[in-house]
């Protein structure tokens, strides 16, 4: 699950054993990475997107098959310009 609020970015990631959950505010962000990995993603639509950070302790956030993954990347843009962190490098 992905959610973006007007503060940060919270990726909840649920497992067999428990759950993960990542939050990054819009102003450690220094880039944001979409990525298609082969012909299948391409033919259904889902990506990869990379979220890296000025955090020691989170180096990057990675949010696997996601639909609609450029959409996505262009609203996290949105977010980031729209909430005072317009310094990352976004790449779509």
């Amino acid at each position: 699950v992905l959610i973006l609020t007007n503060k940060r970015i919270i990726h909840r990631d649920s497992h067999l054993i428990g759950r993960d959950e990542h939050q990054v505010e819009y102003e450690s962000i220094t880039a944001v990475l979409p990525q298609q990995n082969g012909l299948l993603s391409w033919i259904f639509g889902y990506g990869n997107i990379t979220i890296q950070t000025k955090s020691r302790d989170m180096a990057s956030i990675e949010i696997k098959q996601v639909k609609k993954y450029k959409y996505v990347t262009n609203l996290i843009n949105h977010y980031m310009n729209a909430y005072g962190a317009s310094t990352a490098k976004i790449e779509a």
